[in-house]
């Protein structure tokens, strides 16, 4: 049996504490947010699915656990198309460089205002026109620098990029770390609102933290499922604020099974998948490598990298 075409295929790796996604768009390959941890996406993209270049790259915002794969970037033979982020994190990223005193995230950071210094020149091609990805978008959304206050840590959080990727009907919503108080700005502007509205898909800001929910927000986005990248649940965790009476049907991919389910984490469920045609044919799935049933024998951990 011929496997379905898909048009929209998107990843979110679980990098512990972190967040990285690959999105194949027809011929197109984005990256949004370069998380690590002893997975790295971008060597898995080079030497698992023989990708070496990124036709669009979008930074949320630079902060270590979405750009600390950076490194592993620089090494490799990567190309980047096209890079997005928002211009106004860098006076900030500066001044927290001067400020910081961890030599491990100054290199991180150093390195990323680098690889940033080199997109100076306006993209030719335009990710968020139905023609870049055969009917995919990418849209994307910040605040400006005068919106934003508080520590540089909290300044970068709310300045991250907020992305709604579309396709024939199909909404995903994601929006890196941006705090309470950013959303809350983010809602007084029209044309956020209106382009986050009604999605069926929403990553769920700062890792699903307590301090990024805002339910008129969530609920202007009224996502039928939520999906959370996340490492642990400290008490900090907003899943339970996310959590509907009825579920969706997702796929448990190795044992080829569907429960209900209305959210899902990295920490709990592994890599997550959303797979989208139009918005009457859309699926979401889930890959738990230590489920004990699968991480018996070197047949499973060899599917596990396969199906990663």
């Amino acid at each position: 049996m011929t496997a379905k075409t898909w048009g929209l295929d998107l990843r979110i790796w679980d990098v512990q504490r972190g967040s990285a996604m690959w999105v194949s768009a027809a011929q197109k390959d984005v990256v949004i947010d370069m998380g690590a941890s002893n997975f790295s996406p971008i060597q898995h993209l080079e030497e698992r699915s023989s990708i070496n270049s990124i036709d669009y790259m979008i930074i949320t915002h630079p902060h270590r656990d979405h750009i600390i794969d950076i490194t592993q970037y620089e090494e490799s033979d990567f190309d980047v198309s096209i890079l997005c982020r928002n211009k106004a994190t860098r006076p900030v990223l500066e001044e927290r460089i001067e400020e910081e005193d961890d030599e491990s995230y100054l290199e991180i950071a150093t390195t990323y205002a680098e690889f940033e210094d080199r997109y100076t020149t306006p993209a030719t091609e335009d990710p968020s026109s139905k023609d870049w990805a055969q009917g995919a978008t990418f849209s994307n959304y910040f605040l400006s620098g005068d919106d934003v206050s508080g520590s540089t840590f909290d300044q970068l959080n709310n300045l991250s990029v907020i992305t709604v990727i579309e396709r024939h009907g199909f909404k995903l919503v994601t929006a890196g770390d941006i705090l309470e108080d950013g959303i809350e700005t983010a809602m007084d502007d029209g044309k956020i609102m209106d382009a986050v509205e009604d999605a069926h898909v929403l990553v769920a800001p700062h890792h699903g933290r307590k301090s990024s929910y805002v339910g008129e927000f969530v609920d202007q986005i009224d996502p039928e499922i939520v999906l959370i990248s996340d490492k642990a649940d400290n008490g900090n965790n907003a899943s339970g604020y996310y959590t509907k009476p009825d579920g969706i049907s997702v796929l448990d991919e190795p044992d080829d099974e569907f429960c209900d389910r209305t959210v899902l984490t990295t920490r709990k469920d592994g890599r997550l998948r959303v797979r989208a045609n139009h918005e009457d044919d859309w699926l979401v799935s889930f890959y738990d490598q230590f489920a004990s049933k699968r991480a018996k024998g070197s047949m499973a951990r060899k599917n596990y990298h396969r199906a990663y």
